[in-house]
């Protein structure tokens, strides 16, 4: 209860962590999964908390499970479609931000299989579903210091996007932060002044 209570009076937003992630959600093609989504979601709305939505896809090679590695792509493309829709069904109206394909400066595997332009539909697929849903970008190490490169990356990536005319809602930057390493003076000034500022 503490920890609950911790959480009411330090928070307003809460964030899946893997709980919806498709290789959680679907670890067999077909076997669905959404309990512990489905849990937290509800306790974040009973407690006055919103919640966003990580993440429908992440093209991290070894977090895509081995049915869908097996498919053709013609039926990897179907099952993409299919979890746009149910994604954006099952949570429309109490969760409609999403980091759709998560960390895409790091991890391209659906990418590879199925060419660049998978990205496009997904933004598509997902919309069409919930035309109210705002869709981001999510990355690492895009604010710290050490990193400049991953930062002029990611604005390329955004702009990319926009100009190919994706429903892009929003850029998130993943806060993996540890002590001694992480200049929180330098982020807040330089990093995120040269983001917002892009």
């Amino acid at each position: 209860q503490r920890y609950y209570q911790l959480i009411r009076d330090n928070f307003n937003i809460g964030v899946f962590q893997n709980a919806a992630k498709w290789f959680n959600v679907e670890p067999e093609e077909g076997d669905i999964y959404w309990t512990s989504a489905e849990r937290t979601t509800k306790w974040a709305l009973a407690n006055g908390l919103a919640m966003r939505g990580h993440c429908v896809f992440w093209s991290c090679g070894r977090f895509v499970p081995q049915w869908q590695k097996d498919m053709s792509d013609a039926e990897l493309r179907r099952v993409i479609e299919r979890r746009c829709r149910e994604v954006a069904n099952f949570f429309a109206g109490r969760v409609d931000e999403w980091d759709l394909n998560n960390e895409m400066l790091h991890c391209r595997w659906y990418r590879d299989r199925l060419g660049d332009e998978i990205v496009g539909d997904m933004f598509r697929w997902f919309k069409q579903a919930n035309p109210e849903a705002v869709l981001t970008l999510n990355d690492f190490n895009i604010l710290n210091n050490r990193y400049r490169s991953a930062l002029d990356e990611y604005i390329a990536q955004a702009r990319e996007f926009m100009n190919k005319g994706y429903a892009l809602g929003g850029i998130n930057c993943q806060s993996h932060s540890w002590a001694g390493v992480t200049n929180i003076g330098f982020v807040k000034c330089a990093r995120l002044g040269l983001l917002g500022g892009a």
